[in-house]
């Protein structure tokens, strides 16, 4: 556990507001949760900021942490008042070393644009190591979860959407619900990340969406655990694409998925896949953002 003694409030024009103080127990780190200590119904804020604080009017201050979603300065310094505690759940150092060992896991594997890693042969070790690692997050607690997500980059989140259709491809195979599951599981926590675009996931869907449709058991429940560990518009866009209950609604979304948009469906050497229609190299994508970049 946590605790922050509050000393004092502050607001940085164009960043936001936060609090000043100490540390008096544990460790505080970017995208822990903070909340009042003692309050009958304790406010919450996630730690977006952290940085020393240097002045001799408030040497009881030595450390500034800048909040996210605070309310305005007047309200803030009313809630918390000068001597107040913030507190938050720490990770302790195996849920460090997961964190750790995932991110590593997914910086070993080249991520879009070139989809290289949606061809390897399936499955593959990597896939193996991801899965264990998501399967873990899942299980644990909420606190690991929220620093995984707080701490994934875009390129990380482009592996973790990549492994997920890829376990919409073994799940087709295999005809495997919890092949899927994991790769929805993924999908909620890469999507969930501050560096993930909804817009993006969006258009990763559907080889899921079909997957779960293709797949004879049952595999809305998988979609549905999914959603409910995701966050924002990835949550709503995973419930959604869940499997419908009725089979004439199942096979009207079926009819509706058999244009799969950038996608499409093969039976290539080593079985079913999802391909990407028009895949862009690395050279054809650096090539565009160099235009676009003359032109802006």
């Amino acid at each position: 556990m946590a605790r922050f003694l509050v000393s004092n409030v502050f607001q940085i024009v164009g960043r936001g507001r936060g609090v000043t103080g100490q540390i008096v127990d544990g460790s505080i780190a970017m995208g822990m949760v903070l909340r009042q200590e003692h309050a009958a119904t304790p406010m919450e804020w996630r730690v977006i900021g952290i940085d020393a604080v240097y002045s001799t009017s408030i040497p009881e201050s030595n450390l500034g942490l800048l909040l996210e979603n605070t309310p305005e300065l007047d309200e803030l310094r009313r809630l918390l008042p000068s001597g107040s505690t913030l507190v938050g759940d720490s990770l302790d150092v195996r849920a460090s070393k997961l964190v750790d060992d995932l991110r590593t896991t997914l910086d070993g594997v080249k991520s879009p644009p070139e989809n290289r890693y949606l061809a390897w042969p399936i499955p593959s070790a990597v896939d193996d190591d991801i899965a264990t690692l998501v399967d873990q997050f899942v299980t644990g607690d909420a606190a690991l979860r929220e620093e995984l997500m707080w701490s994934l980059t875009s390129p990380q989140v482009d592996v973790l959407v990549g492994f997920a259709i890829r376990m919409a491809m073994l799940a087709v195979r295999e005809q495997s619900v919890a092949r899927l599951r994991v790769g929805l599981l993924a999908v909620a926590l890469g999507g969930s990340s501050r560096q993930s675009d909804w817009r993006d996931v969006a258009s990763q869907m559907p080889p899921l969406e079909d997957a779960g449709l293709r797949i004879r058991g049952d595999s809305r429940p998988a979609f549905l655990e999914a959603a409910a560990i995701a966050k924002g518009k990835t949550a709503i866009l995973i419930r959604i694409a869940a499997p419908l209950r009725h089979a004439r609604l199942r096979w009207l979304k079926r009819l509706k998925l058999r244009r799969l948009g950038d996608w499409r469906v093969v039976q290539a050497p080593d079985g079913f896949r999802y391909e990407v229609k028009n895949p862009v190299s690395e050279a054809e994508f650096m090539e565009m953002i160099e235009k676009g970049m003359r032109e802006s």
